[in-house]
């Protein structure tokens, strides 16, 4: 098998071997080594340039290490011992193709999917499933590579180079004279390289080898599988290959699997007779389950089931696959004696597959096209679970012991049976009016889970949020009446803490009953070491209800700590004046500038502040001091896994970790998950699985099963409230969208951006074959809405943009004035910076105060102070993403979205710097769109999409660009109508 990164590269046949070239090698070259015997000596060379008569190359050196490694060994003896080497003959001598003449096909639209291997006559010969690398590897050894590739010698040139070294000096000859030994046909053939393919990456150790019928084709395969141990210590099987034998083959295979693998339990099908089993009565000693099917085969007699039509189907030389059975049968040989068959007194039949049958074919049974014995017809297969019950629960630290039982129908079996016939590999679990199939997709968080221990009363160990995301389940009740279940299982299921309520006389503001409930929650994941998101709608108090929970467990005990609240640079002083302006029993440290001292800041401090940017940078000093809590606010900031920022928030050791953020998903169900992969790591699995059930493709039905499900699943570690619901007294938010037209000047613009940029990225959008070129789309379409906000933002160097017409900016005018003369303050963002140039400048012209406020900006606190102060300051222009978060801006009354964000969630956010938990104003919100323009398709697009988040957190979508389909940006980038 391929052990190391050089034998990946080391190639072997019979006494000679040949060392690929590296691919990052700039003068590569393929040194070959042949083993000497009494007559010859040793010989070695190398294809690269740097070889000369009397010094060994670096190439030569290297395989000279591994040769030594080898000690002695000869690669190629070891494939001739194998069974592969075996199995190829026997199969060269049915069919015989050479390596090139082979066919590669991947099944699936995808790449990478399932590989198959194609005959020169089309037929299948191997469906590989040995992953990625090992797939590479074998097109490569069969010259199957699509690319051509640089190096001097790939796989395939290599071995057929080597075929040609080791010949002997009469191979030599025969070649010369047009002929080849029996041999050297054989070395040459394709399932000579197949096999030696499969002997090098798969070996034998380990592997399985069993026969597989297809009960539709009656196409006879060899499954290879490997056994190993699951993440529930349980053994799990992995096909690898599936090898189709040809019908005349399949008897003589058998004998030689059995032989060479006498103890594979899969491989123990020594054919009975078949007149055995038309002979079976009362007194013959029988697996229970096996006597219906066989009564049912004996109605009719074995004369009518040597005729029926699909008999030739199902035969193998003179073996039959009695498909009922699960079984292969040996038919008699024609002898011309006669011969009488007694009925057998015992036939056991370990693997019995009545269950199997009645699964696959219960179609065809209710249909009536199958027809089995009516006793039959009563016994299910149970795959769905009408109810998981549970009666009990001991909570130990961040385990709990569950007493669990689940419900099928009129039958109730415990967790610990289901759990005990899955570990025995028992995949049909006998019940009274049938079986309960313990491969159903209704018990994969029991798979998916850690190894599950059982105490002496059968509840079965989890943990926490294992048995919570169980308990998520929408057929999960709890059993009994409330006086006779335990405290510990209510307070689990109901996400209560089951400490008194803290009297948090260290808070000077009283918390809202919205907020005490945050808190309850907050100090139920702190009990069970959970972490969460707490998704409160923007102004309802996240900051309130962290200082709550902080202030409660020090009340609790003392010593609790220390926290560490990480959150964006703009709002370090914002945490800090908070918790001493409301939670005056705790200390705040900023650990942040160029003078930080985090040893200080944790001896002098129970709260400890940083910013992102702190984390990243302080990331290995952060990680080995250890918090109580770790708090991430606006944790979106680190949504994405591949940045710097993402990992170090995963190094920080934190008994838990919690979330703040008003908006959990921005574009896709993968930023969620990236979140819980932090907060709650391991609890929503791996991202291929969570890909494949909540990828686009899978949510694209808004109410989709599926996301009903992620939505059951995540709700006990997340906490979403609406300002609607919760802050009744909050003022009245009225939106309006002000429509506006282009001018002929930015009609001009707009078409020849289109025409221009627009064309070639039409183009290849239009060929399904080409990636989408996002970078670029994004570039043109930011440009379109520069133009449609002024021309002046797309002609920067020309001095008179400005005097140039703008549909929008006169409507802004128009809207600006009147704000300004109701007495209004009023706030403004655009995403664009020279539009606040544009927009400050007018603002001065008018002589009206205002303040600005963008990533540039410094002194941010007296810039907001102003604003909220003077009487005199009476606009607000910001960029979205430095106005939009951490900051109050309640002394005004209107918001003006110059321009339209592409994420929804982001405009609501920055809305509600204005309208939230302080505002006693009603809030007039007023929206520019271009009609004709990517503004208003963008807008109705992004409308439509709104769901997402909404279906699954309980609020809000703000899905953007990249989920738009390639139509969706064709339709984007046309011109304005």
């Amino acid at each position: 098998m391929i052990e190391n990164s050089n034998l990946e590269r080391l190639e072997h046949h019979r006494n000679g071997l040949v060392l690929l070239p590296d691919t990052s090698d700039n003068d590569p070259g393929a040194a070959f080594f042949i083993f000497g015997d009494e007559l010859t000596p040793n010989q070695m060379w190398c294809s690269c340039k740097t070889t000369s008569n009397n010094n060994a190359c670096r190439h030569m050196l290297e395989l000279s290490e591994i040769i030594k490694k080898l000690k002695g060994r000869r690669p190629y003896e070891e494939f001739k011992n194998s069974f592969w080497y075996v199995l190829a003959n026997m199969l060269d001598k049915q069919e015989h193709d050479k390596p090139e003449m082979l066919k590669a096909v991947y099944l699936g639209q995808e790449e990478n999917t399932t590989l198959r291997i194609l005959s020169s006559k089309d037929r299948e010969l191997v469906v590989c499933n040995i992953g990625q690398e090992g797939e590479v590897r074998l097109l490569e050894r069969l010259n199957a590579v699509l690319e051509e590739r640089d190096e001097s010698y790939n796989r395939f040139s290599a071995l057929e180079s080597l075929i040609i070294f080791t010949r002997s000096e009469w191979e030599a000859k025969m070649v010369a004279m047009g002929g080849e030994t029996i041999g050297m046909s054989f070395e040459a053939s394709a399932w000579h390289r197949l096999a030696y393919h499969f002997q090098r990456e798969l070996g034998e150790d380990g592997l399985t080898f069993s026969p597989l019928v297809d009960e539709k084709s009656g196409e006879f395969k060899l499954a290879v599988e490997k056994t190993s141990k699951n993440n529930t210590g349980q053994n799990a099987e992995k096909w690898l290959l599936q090898i189709s034998i040809p019908r005349k083959l399949v008897k003589n295979l058998l004998k030689n699997l059995s032989k060479r693998f006498p103890d594979q339990r899969k491989l123990r099908i020594h054919p009975i007779p078949l007149k055995s089993i038309f002979k079976i009565n009362r007194n013959t000693k029988l697996d229970l389950e096996l006597r219906e099917v066989i009564e049912s085969l004996q109605e009719n007699g074995e004369k009518v089931y040597l005729e029926r039509s699909d008999f030739e189907k199902f035969r193998y030389g003179d073996l039959v696959y009695v498909k009922e059975m699960g079984v292969l049968a040996e038919l008699e040989k024609e002898t011309g004696k006669t011969r009488k068959f007694k009925a057998p007194k015992c036939m056991t039949l370990k693997e019995s597959s009545i269950p199997s049958f009645l699964d696959e074919y219960s179609s065809e049974i209710n249909n009536g096209s199958i027809v089995i014995e009516t006793s039959l017809k009563k016994r299910k297969i149970f795959k769905e679970i009408d109810r998981i019950i549970f009666d009990d629960a001991v909570i130990d630290r961040d385990w709990c012991w569950l007493s669990v039982n689940y419900g099928f129908g009129n039958e109730k079996i415990s967790l610990e049976r289901i759990l005990k016939s899955m570990s025995s590999g028992i995949r049909y679990l006998s019940v009274h009016n049938g079986w309960i199939d313990c491969n159903s997709s209704a018990f994969d968080e029991l798979r998916n889970g850690n190894e599950r221990r059982i105490d002496d009363k059968g509840r079965v160990r989890f943990k926490t949020m294992e048995a919570l995301r169980l308990q998520s389940e929408k057929n999960a009740v709890l059993g009994g009446d409330e006086s006779s279940r335990t405290e510990a299982l209510d307070k689990l299921f109901n996400l209560q803490p089951l400490g008194k309520k803290p009297s948090l006389d260290g808070m000077k503001s009283k918390l809202r009953i919205y907020q005490e409930i945050g808190l309850d929650w907050l100090r139920f994941l702190y009990e069970n070491s959970l972490g969460g998101l707490l998704c409160d709608d923007m102004g309802l108090g996240k900051t309130h209800q962290i200082m709550a929970l902080f202030t409660a467990i020090k009340e609790v005990n003392p010593q609790a700590g220390p926290f560490l609240v990480i959150c964006p640079t703009s709002v370090l002083s914002h945490w800090k004046n908070k918790i001493r302006d409301h939670a005056v029993a705790l200390k705040a440290d900023i650990y942040h500038g160029n003078q930080r001292n985090l040893d200080r800041s944790l001896k002098k401090s129970d709260v400890t502040i940083t910013s992102y940017g702190v984390m990243r940078n302080d990331s290995e000093r952060l990680a080995k001091a250890g918090f109580d809590i770790a708090v991430f606010d606006e944790i979106q900031a680190v949504k994405n896994k591949q940045t710097i920022a993402y990992e170090a928030a995963e190094n920080l050791k934190a008994k838990i970790k919690l979330g703040l953020t008003g908006t959990p998903v921005e574009n896709n169900l993968g930023e969620l998950k990236a979140l819980f992969d932090l907060v709650l790591p391991g609890y929503l699995g791996d991202d291929k699985s969570f890909e494949e059930n909540y990828g686009k493709k899978q949510v694209q039905e808004r109410k989709s099963q599926r996301l009903e499900r992620l939505s059951r699943q995540i709700s006990p570690f997340v906490l979403r409230r609406m300002k609607t619901s919760v802050l009744q007294e909050l003022p009245p938010k009225i939106e309006d969208v002000r429509y506006c037209e282009l001018t002929d000047d930015q009609v001009k613009l707009y078409r020849d951006a289109i025409e221009t940029q627009g064309a070639k990225l039409k183009r290849e959008l239009g060929l399904n074959s080409k990636p989408v070129p996002y970078i670029h789309i994004f570039a043109l379409l930011n440009l379109l809405k520069q133009i449609c906000d002024h021309p002046a933002l797309a002609i920067k160097d020309d001095p008179h943009a400005r005097k140039l017409k703008s549909g929008k900016w006169e409507s802004f005018k128009e809207l600006l004035g009147e704000c300004l003369d109701s007495g209004r303050k009023i706030v403004v963002y655009s995403q664009f910076l020279e539009m606040i140039d544009i927009i400050g400048k007018h603002l001065d012209d008018l002589g009206v105060g205002y303040v600005t406020l963008t990533g540039k900006s410094r002194k941010r606190e007296e810039i907001l102070e102003r604003f909220a102060e003077d009487d005199d300051c009476r606009v607000f222009v910001g960029s979205l993403k430095a106005g939009g978060v951490g900051i109050d801006l309640v002394a005004a009354s209107v918001v003006i979205h110059y321009d339209r964000w592409w994420n929804a969630a982001k405009e609501d956010q920055a809305t509600d710097r204005v309208h939230r938990f302080g505002q006693q104003r009603g809030v007039q919100v007023f929206k520019f769109v271009t009609e004709g323009t990517l503004e208003e398709k963008i807008s109705a697009i992004i409308d439509k999409k709104r769901h997402l988040l909404e279906d699954v957190v309980g609020e809000d979508d703000p899905d953007r660009m990249k989920t738009f389909s390639r139509e969706e940006l064709l339709d984007l980038m046309s011109a304005p109508m």
